[in-house]
């Protein structure tokens, strides 16, 4: 979350919208696998964190991992 953010170009200042960001990520584990899923902007908010360079929108990440003993 922020507060009031302000672009400046050429001296001249100009007042960028807040936003909300909102991730959320989990992970489990069974035996020797590891699944994880992530993600990034869970409510697609449309960001600039600065003028004229947008954030993506939603993503997902997801993983597994195995392991083994020797």
């Amino acid at each position: 979350m922020t507060g009031d953010r302000f672009y400046y170009d050429l001296g001249e200042k100009t007042a960028l919208d807040a936003y909300h960001l909102i991730d959320l990520g989990v992970m489990g584990r069974l035996s020797h696998f590891e699944l994880s899923i992530h993600i990034d902007n869970l409510l697609d908010a449309d960001v600039e964190q600065e003028e004229g360079f947008p954030l993506p929108g939603r993503r997902l990440w997801a993983g597994v991992r195995f392991w083994f003993d020797l």
